[in-house]
């Protein structure tokens, strides 16, 4: 999950090299502070125990070339359109997969396959409504929420507990997502205090 949500450190790599927007120092310095907190969690060891950490990295580049791709369509097509050819193609290329390896579930697993549906679909109406409130700069950091409800859910269900080194990546990529954030505020916010003096 912690790799996962490296994907805005990514989406800003993409963007500048694809869409040729601008990048920040700060931004940089951001991103470099979180790829050595990846360090930190991933803890290559070219073994076969690192083969998740490398899915999970990866899953945190695709989902950011998703969202340079939606940025790029943004001026062009509508939200919904966008939404819906996304899901369907996520749909049409996974029916392969569910022909050839289709196993018959449990009813456990049904219920568990249901609760996942459920919990995505709430956590997606309810980001939906945060954004509709609030600037997505004061938004996004609050999806990083979800790397402690992760690791706490890690602990009480599965047993799982991070070592000192993993613990130690978590907060320095935190850190790092707080620190571009509020710099991407503050400096959004530089303009109107200039201009509101220079009226004064």
């Amino acid at each position: 999950d912690t790799l996962m949500k490296l994907n805005p450190f990514w989406t800003i790599l993409l963007s500048m090299i694809f869409l040729h927007e601008k990048i920040r120092k700060y931004q940089i310095t951001a991103m470099l502070v979180a790829i050595v907190g990846m360090l930190f969690v991933v803890q290559p060891q070219f073994s076969s125990e690192m083969i998740p950490a490398i899915v999970g990295l990866f899953s945190g580049i695709f989902a950011a070339s998703a969202y340079t791709c939606v940025r790029a369509l943004s001026t062009r097509e509508a939200p919904y359109t966008i939404v819906f050819y996304f899901s369907f193609f996520s749909i049409i290329a996974l029916i392969p997969f569910v022909i050839f390896t289709y196993v018959p579930m449990s009813g456990l697993q049904m219920i568990y396959l249901v609760g996942a549906g459920l919990s995505a679909a709430v956590g997606q109406i309810g980001i939906t409504l945060a954004y509709s409130f609030a600037p997505a700069k004061d938004i996004s950091i609050f999806t990083y929420a979800s790397i402690i409800f992760t690791a706490l859910m890690g602990i009480i269900i599965f047993g799982e507990s991070p070592d000192l080194y993993a613990t130690l990546g978590y907060v320095i990529i935190i850190s790092a997502s707080y620190y571009m954030f509020e710099k991407a505020r503050r400096q959004s916010r530089k303009p109107v205090q200039s201009s509101h003096r220079g009226g004064k």
